[in-house]
Order: C-alpha cells, then structure tokens, then sequence
C-alpha cells in the first residue's frame, strides 16, 4: 500500500484558501450546517459527526451562498470513483449508500456531506462538492481536483462544474466568474430522464407501501383504496401544476 501524503494535500488545498474564509474539520461554519452534519451516517457507515477536512461558504456579490465541502486523499487513484453509468458512485444496487466507497474517495466523500447539507438545512438549496487527491511519483508532486454542484433543483444529480486545477474558483475576486458557471448547469435529457424514473419508483413504492397499510391496519376494502389513492394522485397532480404555473419553488 503506498504511503499517504494526505496531510500535506490539505496543507496545500488550505494555501490556494483565502486565510479566515474556510473552516477546518472540526470547526463549523455555522450551527445549522454543523447539526446537518451530525444527521446522517459517517463515511464508514456509522453514527457520529462527519468532518469534511475543509469547508466554506461561496458568496455572490448578491448574498447568493452555497456551502462548498472539501474532502482530500493522499494516495494515487482515490480522486474518484464513478458507477458503470458514468456517474459518481454513491450507492449499491439495493439503493443503500456505498460507504466503502465514500469513504475511500475524495469526491465520493465530498458529495456524502453536500447531500447532508442539503438534506437537512431549511437554508440552503444548493452545494459545491470538492474532492481533492495528490501522491508522488518519481520524486513529483501531483495534484488533482474533481468539483460537483449539487443542488434540489437539479434533483440531487451532481453536476460537474469545470476541469479544475486548483481551488483559486472559491476565491471571493472569482465569485462571480464561478456563480455564472454554476448558473449555467441544468440537467441533460439522460439525465432528466433518469430522476423521472426514480422519481416513478418512489412514488410508486409508497403507493404499494400506503396500499398495504389501508389492507393491513384500517381493513379499507379494495374499491375504497381505489378511490383513495387515485384521489391523492389527482390531489398531488394538481398542486405540481398550480406550483409550475405559479412558479413556486
């Protein structure tokens, strides 16, 4: 197993940082962030608080803030690892998150903590995933850098933003540049199409799930679960279009 240089990668991703404007893993950047982070599975899988190596509010010259988290790794080969679709790996066939893998890669564990801020902070809409990796070879330093934006509106799918070299994108003399990259990112047709079909499958899920519960629990006979469910749909199909029309968000 090669040896890891992990601590002098976050040294150097904290030097591309502007001093005061990035916290490190153990400090928050506010309590609302801080508690999403202590709301879902560590890397490994267990309970306990997750500590992203960096992180740090992007702000617009607007007020426009987006928390970004930066997770690093010190060993060739662990920037990335993407599923047989071509997507960043996160989850195994049965739908539960791939924590083996999480923990192992620098993006994979960037994106498990941008879900969480988005997951469970009101505030916030939208995250930045950074993964950063650098080993050695042949007495030279390589550095690499995956980014991902993150955010409800796109579904939760990660967005790569740009091939990046450093980190010098969430300095606050680039914001700008780097918010009109992100306003850029919408959802391909594959894309669209895959959250339509998961979207499908959860909805569906819960039908078969609310279906058993009326048989099971309040004995509703078949034809009054029809007109139950069929009303709840009708229900639900009603207030997406009032909301599309409306241009609620």
């Amino acid at each position: 197993m090669a040896r890891s240089i992990e601590e002098k990668i976050v040294d150097i991703t904290k030097s591309q940082l502007e001093r005061g404007n990035y916290s490190i893993q153990t400090a928050d950047i506010n309590p609302e962030i801080a508690m999403a982070l202590k709301m879902i599975k560590t890397k490994s899988g267990s309970d306990g608080v997750n500590y992203p190596d960096l992180k740090l509010l992007l702000v617009s010259p607007t007020g426009r803030r987006i928390p970004a988290m930066i997770e690093c790794k010190g060993i060739k080969g662990l920037l990335c690892k993407m599923n047989s679709n071509d997507e960043i790996d996160l989850f195994l066939k049965n739908g539960y998150p791939n924590y083996k893998v999480i923990k192992k890669y620098a993006v994979n564990g960037a994106v498990h903590y941008a879900y969480a801020v988005l997951n469970y902070c009101n505030y916030y809409k939208e995250s930045i995933a950074v993964g950063v990796n650098g080993y050695e070879e042949n007495g030279k330093l390589f550095y690499e850098v995956g980014v991902y934006y993150i955010s409800k509106t796109n579904g939760f799918i990660p967005k790569k933003i740009d091939n990046f070299t450093d980190l010098s994108f969430l300095k606050k003399k680039n914001a700008v540049a780097t918010f009109s990259l992100l306003d850029k990112l919408v959802l391909n047709d594959k894309e669209l199409e895959q959250l339509a079909k998961e979207q499908e499958s959860k909805i569906e899920d819960i039908l078969k799930s609310f279906n058993q519960m009326m048989h099971d629990e309040l004995s509703i006979s078949v034809g009054y679960r029809i007109k139950l469910v069929t009303g709840m749909i009708m229900a639900l199909y009603k207030k997406s279009l009032y909301r599309k029309n409306n241009k609620l968000v």
